[in-house]
C-alpha cells in the first residue's frame, strides 16, 4: 500500500471492477483520452482489469482510494512496455473528482515507488496532444515534454490505438532529473 495525505493507494483487486468499469472504463468522458479512444464494453474492460490485477505483482496498477470515505474515485500505476524496458506512468480518474488535485498527488507516490522501490532509470507518460489536463499533471510532477518516440512506445501505440485516437505526445523524467526535484 502507498499513502499520501489524503489518499491510499492499494494494488486493484477484482472486487474493484464494478466502480473502474461504471466511472472510467466505460465511461466515454474519460476514455476519449484513452489509447481506445472510446468508452470499453463490459466484457474489453473486465479483460483489461484482469490483465491488470493478475500481472500486477512488479508494476501494480494502484486504485486511488479517498482516506476521508474509502471510495475508489481512479487507478495509478506504471506498466513495462511488452519484453523492453520502457516503464510507463498511466492514470485515469472518475470525472466527478477531476479538478481536486487527485491524480498529481498519486501520481506523484507512484513515481517514488518506481524510481526509489523498482530502481527505475527513467518513466515516461503519454498523452493526447489536446489533453491538457493530463499534461498539466506530467508538469507539475516534473515530467518534461520530449519529441523523443522510443521504439518500445512506436511499436504500442501502432498496435493498440485506435486510428481515431488523438496524436500523442510524450513526457519523461529521468532518475536524476526525480532525484533533483526532491
Amino acid at each position: 500500500m502507498l499513502a499520501t495525505e489524503r489518499l491510499r493507494l492499494c494494488p486493484l483487486q477484482q472486487q474493484d471492477f464494478e466502480v473502474c468499469y461504471r466511472d472510467i472504463l466505460g465511461n466515454p468522458r474519460v476514455m476519449t483520452w484513452m489509447k481506445t479512444g472510446r468508452a470499453l464494453s463490459e466484457e474489453e474492460a473486465r479483460e483489461q482489469f484482469s490483465h491488470w490485477v493478475t500481472h500486477g505483482a512488479a508494476y501494480p496498477y494502484w486504485g486511488i482510494a479517498l482516506k476521508t470515505t474509502g471510495m475508489l474515485v481512479g487507478y495509478c500505476g506504471l506498466r513495462q512496455l511488452d519484453d523492453t524496458a520502457a516503464i510507463e506512468l498511466t492514470y485515469a480518474i472518475a470525472p466527478s473528482h477531476w479538478g481536486q488535485g487527485i491524480v498529481p498527488e498519486a501520481a506523484a507516490a507512484v513515481l517514488v515507488y518506481g524510481f526509489e522501490q523498482l530502481g527505475c532509470d527513467r518513466i515516461w507518460a503519454r498523452t493526447g496532444l489536446t489533453h491538457q489536463a493530463s499534461q498539466a499533471v506530467m508538469v507539475k510532477l516534473g515530467m518534461k515534454l520530449t519529441g523523443d518516440r522510443p521504439p518500445d512506445f512506436a511499436r504500442d501505440v501502432a498496435r493498440n490505438v485506435a486510428p481515431n485516437t488523438p496524436d500523442v505526445v510524450f513526457y519523461t523524467l529521468s532518475r536524476q532529473e526525480f532525484i533533483s526535484l526532491r
